[in-house]
């Protein structure tokens, strides 16, 4: 390992990685594990196809993206450099599809009516069916994936105890102490032993980054909550936010 990345951790390896190989390979609590840490993903995916919020307790929704979801993890294979998240997305797309189909040929209310044309419907890959301008439809389809995006994204943070309020109150005010955490939070996920422990438990390497940085314990446990919250920005799935953040670093 790099002499500059030398945390110490039990298993190095990529967590979703690691989990996806055991749950290939018939480790149910790795599945288990794999749907709780994407639920928010799972629950995201459903709502983005059905273009509307899914209360995962009442919405039928939900449990055909949870399907869909196991579905994707025994047929996933890593090729063409597609991402088992972006092949988990399409087959929940597909079979939220398949199910609205079902829906609307028994003759029930389509929840996505207005979406897809019947025509559209029949076919494997429909197109979605514009009824505004495609500028209008792209800036609501925008907005509504950016809020579901911000409701993924506080589920993620509330694993490690973090809410929208404390990163308002913990957020740097000065603009070199902002360009600072970035380029540490940038290193940080450079190393992968730092990156798992950062992303899977919420702790920084404080050792490692005392020495790497030069910082104190007492300054790094100050602006943990925003380490940490830069981290999970930087290694998930959270483009609008994302581009959010990368300008309150440059203000």
């Amino acid at each position: 390992m790099n002499q500059q990345c030398s945390v110490q951790m039990n298993n190095g390896q990529d967590r979703l990685a690691f989990l996806l190989m055991m749950a290939k390979k018939g480790e149910q609590n790795a599945r288990e594990a794999l749907i709780q840490d994407y639920n928010p993903f799972i629950l995201r995916a459903a709502a983005i196809a059905s273009r509307r919020y899914i209360n995962p307790d009442t919405d039928d929704e939900y449990s055909v993206a949870l399907i869909a979801f196991n579905e994707a993890i025994d047929s996933y294979r890593s090729v063409k450099n597609r991402s088992f998240l972006s092949f988990a997305k399409l087959v929940i797309r597909r079979r939220l599809i398949d199910y609205f189909r079902h829906q609307r040929h028994k003759g029930k209310e389509i929840p996505m009516s207005g979406l897809f044309s019947s025509e559209e419907l029949e076919e494997e890959e429909p197109k979605i069916f514009v009824i505004e301008s495609q500028d209008l439809y792209q800036k609501k389809m925008e907005i509504f994936e950016r809020r579901m995006e911000i409701e993924e994204f506080k589920q993620v943070l509330a694993r490690f105890g973090i809410s929208f309020h404390q990163l308002v109150e913990f957020s740097p005010k000065h603009k070199d102490t902002r360009e600072n955490l970035f380029r540490i939070a940038e290193e940080l996920i450079q190393c992968q032993p730092a990156r798992e422990m950062v992303i899977k438990e919420g702790i920084l390497p404080y050792a490692w980054m005392t020495q790497r940085f030069g910082l104190s314990r007492k300054t790094l446990r100050h602006h943990r909550l925003f380490l940490v919250t830069l981290c999970l920005l930087k290694t998930g799935d959270f483009p609008y936010l994302a581009d959010y953040i990368r300008g309150q670093k440059e203000r």
